[in-house]
């Protein structure tokens, strides 16, 4: 059973992802984007870089939410 995302959420890990991945990216590749060529495997660290952060972000907020149940009733009074 799936249930949808709220937008606010993707919003939130959007930005996230947006913030962390530019420091880590700034970080890890920074020397490799200032004196290398971009290759394809450089590409798909950076993009990895971004996915990552966004994905843990999406996954946390998700956890934080109750998991909708059924109401339960109980026993009927007369």
């Amino acid at each position: 059973m799936t249930y949808p995302i709220p937008r606010g959420m993707v919003g939130r890990a959007v930005r996230t992802a947006l913030v962390v991945g530019t420091v880590l990216t700034a970080i890890n590749q920074g020397r490799a984007l200032v004196t290398r060529p971009l290759t394809a495997g450089l590409l798909t660290q950076i993009g990895l870089t971004y996915v990552v952060p966004f994905l843990v972000s999406l996954y946390s907020m998700t956890g934080m939410v109750p998991a909708r149940r059924p109401a339960q009733r109980g026993p009927r009074r007369r």
